[in-house]
């Protein structure tokens, strides 16, 4: 996951938002993930906890097909 997240940001995260964070941490817990027999983290966390909790996280659950990451631009 850290790879994952450098790959996303730059060394410096002064300008990255919270509300970026989410979004990102959103995608990568949308991945499929071996150890978890294909499901993704976020299936496993609704399937233990619930889809109310993640989103009280403000935490969103994207289709692995659909996950986006890529380098951050901020603006």
């Amino acid at each position: 996951i850290h790879l994952i997240l450098r790959s996303v940001y730059p060394k410096s995260l002064e300008k990255v938002t919270q509300e970026d964070l989410y979004e990102v941490v959103s995608n990568i817990n949308s991945l499929k993930k071996k150890k978890y027999k294909g499901k993704t983290p976020n299936e496993m966390f609704i399937e233990h906890y619930s889809l109310t909790l993640l989103k009280k996280l403000s935490l969103r659950v994207y289709k692995s097909s659909e996950v986006v990451l890529l380098p951050y631009i901020h603006f």
